[in-house]
Order: structure tokens, then sequence, then C-alpha cells
């Protein structure tokens, strides 16, 4: 293992969250490059609120896209829009 692949873990953050957050990042990542080039498109990321979807939206939005983020209540989507989602939408 390279040292270059290890992280401290602060104390305040919990180390099972902590093992967690590569799986939802490279999730994300693996959904968005599936789609090809997104820049200029409407991308809807359903579950947006969730670890994967926040993501999503993130990656999504990084890439060009105009991303509607959907989630299940509007207290959900708070948040979302300063990571890049154009629009929220509840369902």
């Amino acid at each position: 293992m390279d040292t270059a692949d290890l992280a401290v873990v602060p104390d305040a953050v919990d180390l099972g969250a902590a093992g967690a957050l590569p799986v939802a990042g490279v999730s994300a990542l693996q959904a968005v490059r599936r789609l090809g080039t997104i820049e200029g498109r409407r991308v809807l990321v359903t579950g947006a609120s969730g670890g994967v979807g926040r993501f999503a939206v993130q990656l999504a939005a990084l890439a060009g896209a105009h991303v509607i983020a959907s989630t299940g209540s509007p207290e959900r989507a708070a948040g979302l829009r300063e990571l890049g989602a154009a629009e929220t939408v509840q369902g």
C-alpha cells in the first residue's frame, strides 16, 4: 500500500461514515461517466439527497450539465442547489 493512499480520520468523524464515503463517490462517478458527454444536457438525479445522489449532483454539475435533483420532500432538497443542482423537484 502506498502511503499516499492513507488519510487521517478526524476524531469527530465516525469511522463507518469515513469508510463508506469512497464507495458513494465512486458509485456516482461511474454512473455519471456511463452517460458520456453531458455538457449542456439536462440530467435528472433521482435520490439526490442520499450519499450517491449528492455526489452525482456535484459531478454532473461540474461536467456542465443542467442538473435536476429529485428528492422525496422539500426538506431533503436543502443544500442541493449549493451543490450544483439547477432545479429541485419532489416526488
